[in-house]
């Protein structure tokens, strides 16, 4: 029986729920260690996409676990910023992920609010 991932709605979650410099034992961790909010990571996802690619690719660019990466592009997906197609590649059917029009403006606006 396989267990089914975990996924997250991002109104619902906080960016407070995953502090981990609030713990005490991370208070002696160097702080020199960037950690990438969600925002970040469906920035790097809808980067990746921008000329259809393949999940494997995906998952190594934007650094994310097979499972973390399907939550994503669910998430993604149903809102409309990445479109999936299948493509003819060496005489078979691959699913391709492409990042839509909305999704580039929300990439550009991200962009601009990060500088």
């Amino acid at each position: 029986m396989s267990a089914k991932p975990r996924c997250f709605d991002l109104e619902r979650v906080s960016s407070q729920d995953f502090d981990l410099w609030k713990h005490s034992q991370a208070s002696d961790v160097k702080m020199c260690a960037h950690r990438r909010d969600r925002h970040e990571i469906l920035a790097e996802i809808l980067e990746a996409t921008r000329g259809g690619v393949i999940k494997t690719h995906i998952m190594y660019k934007a650094k994310l676990s097979y499972d973390q990466l399907n939550c994503y592009l669910i998430l993604l997906l149903q809102k409309g910023f990445v479109e999936n197609l299948t493509m003819q590649r060496k005489s078979r059917t691959t699913l391709v992920w492409r990042t839509t029009e909305k999704g580039m403006r929300f990439l550009e606006d991200f962009r601009l609010l990060e500088m």
